[in-house]
């Protein structure tokens, strides 16, 4: 699904194993998109300074730090700018190698996330459509049309490969999200105001001043870079690249909003949401949040602009600007959930020590990929995970799962093959208060384990017998 990762991460997994490679690959992403954007704003005209604080504005962003933890798809952005950077270089000098590097770009982002896939190519439209001389383009396509055709041909044939099951995706069935879940993962204005909940000094105080604005909504630029990009905006307000960058800007600021703002009792639609009636491929996106990163580049590109001639700037100017840098440098002093075990817990060690081969159910916190993980130390199926379109009828028995402990629950656990259902205790005294009383009105179920952490049933037939270890 990520090959951007699994190829270049398969001899390091040979060398190293797992968990090194994974950390490297995460690693390597925040200095990639680090350099990648320092020299992308050197390439439209930011010097050093500028660049430095572009580079670390946008490629140790909140955004970032929040699409690390756990989804390494996401996190392929230095992809996304290497392609802005080989368009650039190709709309200023007509280089076949700059077509080379923004083919490359597309493709290496649709590798890592088919997010970046489509809306790509949307965003190197419109940077196009601001940047070249339309009266000139006849001439251009006239004179280097080889050098043209280098970019649409490299994506697609690195791409070539995956348009298979993507296309089999695609006619397989609806392949839209719930209207609902698509308001829960849009952004609101508000969000690209509000200070970081993983920050190091002041995350706490923002967890709770905005409790709403977590997850796919952890979209602020920070308040420094926003300042040093207005004083960008500002200078160049006559070039057409400061021009661009706000565009493009203001655009994927719309479509990260999602399908409709709502506003008080107003509901005003975006156009997010003719995308997810009409539009193939994109109406298959979840998170229209994720278009903030788009946004969070041109942010940072036009607070590097905002830093150029520093050396000649008035004293108090320049005291000024020192003031905005260690401001940027300061609200990327994130301080996020980086660590966690990969040792298997004390619940798989015993699983894997069970006779039988039954499928397992955790609750109520299953249905993500960490419990994929975990079965490779229980050597047990499982009976949920992570997936974004479940099967023909998934959807109906994952809702009677999570009604755990209910008859119901109980009979889809059996029809599913399911054995043995793992409780996490801690969440579900949260989630559901009550359930031990209703578990153990259960005769199907038989408690068997008990960890700090765990609790344990085995359905079973009610004359059988066991001993909690």
């Amino acid at each position: 699904m990520t090959p951007a990762h699994t190829l270049p991460g398969l001899p390091l997994t040979w060398l190293a194993g797992s968990t090194l490679t994974y950390n490297l690959l995460i690693a390597a992403s925040f200095i990639l998109t680090t350099l990648f954007t320092a020299l992308l704003a050197q390439r439209l005209g930011a010097e050093s300074l500028g660049a430095f604080v572009a580079g670390i504005g946008v490629g140790f962003c909140l955004w970032r730090y929040q699409h690390a933890l756990g989804q390494m798809n996401m996190v392929g952005t230095q992809w996304i700018v290497l392609a802005l950077y080989g368009l650039e270089g190709f709309i200023r000098w007509r280089r076949a190698h700059d077509a080379l590097l923004t083919g490359l770009g597309v493709a290496l982002a649709a590798w890592s996330s088919w997010y970046y896939g489509p809306t790509l190519w949307l965003v190197l439209a419109l940077w196009l459509a601001l940047r070249q001389p339309w009266r000139e383009t006849r001439t251009m396509l006239a004179a280097v049309w080889p050098a043209v055709l280098i970019a649409p041909l490299v994506a697609l044939a690195l791409l070539a490969p995956y348009a298979h099951p993507t296309l089999q995706t695609l006619r397989g069935g609806d392949t839209r999200h719930d209207y609902a879940s698509l308001l829960d993962l849009s952004a609101h204005p508000l969000d690209y105001l509000t200070p970081s909940r993983y920050h190091a000094l002041w995350g706490g105080w923002a967890a709770q001043v905005a409790p709403e604005t977590a997850g796919a909504r952890l979209v602020t630029p920070g308040f420094a870079l926003l300042t040093l990009a207005g004083v960008g905006m500002w200078r160049w307000r006559r070039r057409a690249v400061a021009r661009t960058l706000l565009i493009v800007g203001l655009v994927c600021f719309v479509l990260s909003l999602g399908p409709e703002l709502r506003i008080g009792d107003w509901s005003v639609p975006l156009p997010a949401l003719l995308a997810y009636d009409h539009v193939p491929v994109l109406r298959s996106i979840r998170a229209w949040s994720r278009m903030a990163f788009y946004v969070q580049i041109c942010v940072g590109l036009l607070a590097a602009l905002g830093l150029t001639g520093f050396g000649q700037w008035r004293r108090v100017w320049q005291a000024l600007g020192i003031v905005a840098v260690c401001g940027v440098l300061l609200e990327v002093a994130h301080a996020a959930p980086w660590s966690a075990s990969t040792a298997p817990r004390p619940v798989d060690r015993w699983l894997a020590n069970q006779p039988g081969s039954g499928a397992t159910l955790q609750v109520p916190d299953s249905f993500a990929g960490t419990i994929e993980y975990y079965a490779l130390f229980s050597r047990r199926p499982s009976l949920t995970g992570y997936g974004t379109f479940e099967p023909t009828g998934a959807t109906t028995d994952l809702a009677w799962l999570r009604e755990f402990p209910s008859a119901r629950a109980l009979t889809t656990v059996k029809r599913l093959g399911g054995e043995y259902v793992l409780v996490r205790r801690s969440a579900m005294d949260r989630e559901w208060p009550g359930w031990r009383e209703r578990a153990a009105q259960q005769p199907e179920l038989t408690l068997v384990y008990e960890d700090g952490e765990m609790t344990v049933y085995r359905l079973s037939l009610p004359d059988e017998t066991w001993s909690i270890p």
